[in-house]
Parts: C-alpha cells; sequence; structure tokens
C-alpha cells in the first residue's frame, strides 16, 4: 500500500492510501486537484481515468431553477432548454414555444374550455332536399319530393287515393281508361259527350237497383246531398196507396151534450172522444188545423134533441178560417109537422193554407136552453187530400 502526502489548505499530512478499509482512496467534501496529469498506475488520479475533451460534458453559463436540460453539440454540452417542471411535477413552456408543432398555450384554453365528460362536437345544420338545425330532427323540404322518388305503384291504371275508412296511408284506387277519359273532361258538358249523352237523349233502363230503399214505399228525393229515400207512401202489390202521415182524423163527442143551445145562442160542439187523428192536427176538443197548405175534406153530423113547439129556426156550420158552411132548417111554430130531433149533415172539400182552423157549431132559437146534441149519431172528421 502506498503512502501519499495529502495537502489540505496549508496542512499537510501522511495517509496510507488504498488500504482497503475504506470504500475509497480519498474522501472529501472540498475539492481535489491535480496540478499535473498522473502518469503512474500508483498515482491519486491515472492519466487514462481522465476523458478526452470530445467527451467532456460542461454546462451552460446559467441554467434556471427547475429546468429541463437538453444536450447541445457545441461546447456547452447541455443546455437550459426554457422548459421547467416545478416541485408539483407541473410542466411550463415559454410564450411561443411549441409541443409537436402546437402552440401549447391556444390549444390549453381549448382544452381548459371542455367541462369533463363533456362533448363538445357541434352538429353542422342541413341545407338542401333533407334541412335540420344542429342536432334537431330532420325535414324533408317543401317540393323536394319529386314523382321519381316515390315509391313505384303496383300496376298500371292506378290512381293514388284512399278508399278505406278514416284516415290512414296513401292507397291505391283502380281507374280504367273508361275513368280516366272522365276524369280528364273539363266539365260536365265534355263529360257527357265522353258517354255519348246529349241534352235531348232519354236513356232507357231495364231495371235500375237503388240501394237503402224499402220495399212498397215510394222513394222521394229528399236533397242532392241525400238522394232518394223512402217516403211514407206505401203501394201494395195490387196498387193499392196508403200513406201513413196523410193528415186526418175522426171524433165524437164523450157523452149527449145536454142543454147547450135553444136561446139562439151558437155553441161550439166538443167532440172529446178521439177515433184517429194521424198527425194531432185536431186538438181533441172542437178544432182542425192545416199543417201543409192542399185541399182537405170534411164531414160534419150533428144531431140535436129536445126541439119545443116554439123553436123558430135551428142550424148546424163548419167554420173556417175563410168561410162559414151552413146547414139551416126553418120551422114554423104553427106546423104541427116538426120534429122532436133532427139531423144535421155538412159535406165539404175546402182549400186550406197552413195554420188555417175548422170546427162546428149549432144553434137552437127562441125556446130556451133546453136543446142537446146526440152522442150517439154526431161526429166530425177531416182529412188533406192532395
Amino acid at each position: 500500500m502506498a503512502l501519499k502526502t495529502v495537502s489540505i489548505g496549508t496542512a499537510q499530512d501522511v495517509y496510507q492510501f488504498d488500504d482497503g478499509d475504506t470504500e475509497y482512496g480519498v474522501e472529501t467534501d472540498g475539492k481535489i486537484k491535480v496540478d499535473t496529469a498522473p502518469t503512474n498506475p500508483n498515482e491519486v488520479l491515472r492519466l487514462a481515468d481522465i476523458p478526452t475533451s470530445a467527451n467532456i460534458v460542461t454546462a451552460a453559463a446559467n441554467i434556471t431553477d427547475h429546468a429541463v436540460v437538453r444536450g447541445d453539440g457545441g461546447t456547452k454540452g447541455i443546455q437550459d432548454s426554457l422548459v421547467t417542471i416545478d416541485d408539483a411535477g407541473s410542466i411550463s413552456l415559454l410564450a411561443l414555444q411549441t409541443v409537436d408543432g402546437r402552440d401549447v398555450s391556444v390549444d390549453g384554453l381549448k382544452l381548459d374550455g371542455i367541462a369533463a365528460g363533456a362533448n363538445l362536437y357541434v352538429h353542422p345544420n342541413h341545407s338542401g332536399e333533407v334541412t335540420s338545425l344542429a342536432d334537431g330532427a330532420q325535414t324533408i323540404a317543401a317540393d323536394a319530393v319529386t314523382y321519381a322518388k316515390m315509391q313505384n305503384v303496383s300496376a298500371a291504371d292506378k290512381i293514388l287515393g284512399r278508399v278505406t275508412a278514416g284516415a290512414g296511408d296513401v292507397e291505391e284506387i283502380a281507374c280504367t281508361a273508361a275513368g280516366r277519359a272522365l276524369l280528364d273532361d273539363a266539365n260536365a258538358a265534355a263529360q257527357a259527350t265522353t258517354l255519348g249523352v246529349g241534352a235531348g237523349d232519354s236513356p232507357t233502363h231495364v231495371t235500375v237497383k237503388l240501394s237503402g230503399l224499402t220495399d212498397g214505399k215510394v222513394p222521394k228525393h229528399t236533397s242532392d246531398a241525400v238522394g232518394l229515400e223512402d217516403s211514407p207512401i206505401t203501394v201494395s202489390g195490387v196498387g193499392e196507396v196508403t200513406n201513413a202521415s196523410q193528415p186526418g182524423f175522426l171524433a165524437v163527442p164523450s157523452g149527449d151534450l145536454l142543454n147547450v143551445t135553444g136561446d139562439g145562442t151558437p155553441y161550439t160542439v166538443v167532440f172529446a172522444t178521439v177515433d184517429h187523428n194521424v198527425g194531432s192536427h185536431f186538438d181533441g176538443v172542437s178544432t182542425y188545423t192545416a199543417s201543409i197548405t192542399g185541399i182537405h175534406d170534411f164531414d160534419v153530423l150533428v144531431t140535436i134533441s129536445g126541439l119545443l113547439t116554439n123553436a123558430d129556426n135551428m142550424y148546424v156550420n163548419l167554420v173556417t178560417t175563410g168561410r162559414t158552411f151552413s146547414a139551416p132548417l126553418a120551422l114554423n111554430t104553427g106546423n104541427s109537422n116538426f120534429y122532436y130531433t133532427i139531423s144535421f149533415t155538412i159535406s165539404v172539400s175546402i182549400y186550406m193554407t197552413v195554420g188555417q182552423t175548422a170546427h162546428v157549431i149549432a144553434a137552437v132559437g127562441t125556446m130556451g136552453a133546453t136543446a142537446d146534441i146526440l152522442a150517439a149519431s154526431s161526429h166530425f172528421s177531416g182529412h188533406l187530400v192532395c
């Protein structure tokens, strides 16, 4: 083992070098300076241990605190990269510095504006035949679908519409050449020409079948919208005609009408028992009211009883709105051939308008109010003829 003199400052001392007790031959927290390059193996530093100048790494004049150093091919060896890593591990770059050609200060602001878990992609608006606003529903523009883009019809002679009841999908409707010939006519006159029907033609039909009508009923035209429908007139197989709604009535007194006249006072005869009253145009007491303008037939029978010898006149009248029909009887008080009971009849056809009325009155004069009207031989009836 070699003994070497070690000078530390102005102090010198001899020490055994590399005696195996220490990990290193010389340990110091100061600088070791060698004035000349050692050449022997036993010297502290060997020449071979010193790298050549090409491999010497030297620091730049100034390196920023926390800076990341980078290699430099020049005399510096290493230099400041101007990129710093602080104690928390955050990396910082100077302005105008880029990473992979990107301006980190600009792209960093973009990244800062994105919320966690967000998708800031903005769907573009569509224009043209199909339009939309951002991510909204796509809409086919008006007038954008051409005939060529519609589905094909299944066969020729079809028009599009709907025959199934209610709203729904478009359906194909058969339309033959004959139908198209009518459809392309400009008006009804042109359609008549297409059909070969002239103004003076009278088409003859052997059989015409109309749906919705009842057998035996005479049809009537209700309106252009409805067309024909049943009327109340029925014709039997042998030609008998009946009209279940034709106005008509028959009424009689409910009982003998006692002491109703005789002193010359006109009495409106009450026919309170109704046999029939089609349409309810008789009021159930004395008066019939016309519901239809036309010819009306009336029959009146009134039997007066209880006549005395001093009865000098009597009459029964059918009184209508426009006219009175009378059946008078003059008695001669000196004539012993007078009748204790006498019947009066009136039968007449008259024209009445809607709302006009008819009723029966009876009167016997000068003998006192003792004359009666017999129910069994009195009635009032009428009906619309046409």
